[in-house]
């Protein structure tokens, strides 16, 4: 498996041995940024990680994340998660707006 990844023009992901070139694809955040929204004071935040952070445990590298960030963030669980597609990484990153959301009601 290749030690780093970057995103093709049509944003899939290429894995790649090439330092310089991950290098190089890492100093833009708007070539790893997914999707960012506000909820309230809450921010939820999905990039495309450039490493496997399955590290090797699964047959598909883990290469997305979701975050949320702001005050009431670390007295949730479940406002975090890694993904392995694009597309599972939009699910998710819906899915946490929604939990945000549910954070900012109550």
């Amino acid at each position: 498996m290749p030690m780093f990844w970057v995103l093709d023009e049509d944003n899939n992901h290429v894995g790649t041995d090439d330092a310089k070139l991950f290098s190089a694809f890492l100093e833009n955040i708007e070539n790893r940024l997914v999707a960012k929204t506000s909820v309230g004071n809450l921010r939820v935040s999905t990039v495309f990680l450039g490493m496997d952070h399955g590290f090797g445990m699964s047959t598909d590298p883990v290469l997305y994340e979701t975050m949320c960030f702001g005050p009431d963030a670390d007295e949730v669980e479940d406002l975090f998660d890694r993904y392995t597609t694009r597309e599972l990484a939009l699910e998710g990153h819906k899915r946490i707006v929604e939990k945000a959301k549910e954070i900012e009601q109550s």
